[in-house]
């Protein structure tokens, strides 16, 4: 985790000048975005699988087996024995996860940051998994899940964009002027 934050830190992009207020994000741009966003993505899959793992130990539940049907079904592959699947299953949720990150780093070129963005990526991770998982059969529709499995899967989410949210703003060197002022301060 140290070498991420490192590479976080010295991620300024050197590519960016300083220009008027409003304008286009150049490719540059978008690629550091993108970079930086996979950066804070794998540091939101850290806290949330830490939170899952702790939760798992207080109420006695197994691991899931949703993302390994979800990245099977995609993938269109079968995983050969039960310990396959586990480590496939594991590889699934490290890669959703990191590449989650990616609008949040997008988030930041339109000036969404801080507090803002982690409410806007919670709501997109969390409203995306909630139609795509039983759009893919890995699970069952929210709705016949219960109030106590939808509260602790919305709370474990919401660790995920924290902590997503806590490594890109920490590490991210601030811009000296916003590029679009969508969400205006006040």
């Amino acid at each position: 985790m140290k070498a991420l934050v490192r590479m976080q830190r010295n991620m300024p992009c050197p590519f960016r000048k300083k220009s008027p207020a409003i304008r286009a994000p150049q490719l540059s741009e978008i690629g550091c975005a993108i970079g930086q966003g996979l950066l804070a993505g794998a540091a939101g899959t850290a806290a949330i699988t830490g939170a899952q793992l702790v939760e798992m130990k207080l109420t006695g539940r197994k691991p899931s087996h949703t993302p390994e049907k979800a990245g099977a079904r995609v993938l269109g592959v079968e995983p050969t024995s039960e310990e396959r699947a586990g480590r496939f299953g594991n590889m699934v949720h490290w890669f959703y996860g990191t590449t989650w990150g990616i609008p949040r780093g997008m988030l930041s070129l339109f000036g969404i940051t801080g507090a803002r963005a982690t409410v806007l990526h919670f709501l997109k991770i969390w409203i995306a998994g909630m139609a795509i998982l039983p759009a893919l059969k890995a699970s069952s529709p929210p709705w016949k899940w219960g109030l106590k499995p939808v509260a602790m899967d919305g709370l474990l989410h919401v660790v995920y964009a924290v902590g997503a949210g806590v490594f890109f703003d920490h590490f991210r060197k601030p811009e000296p002027t916003r590029k679009f002022k969508i969400f205006p301060r006040r």
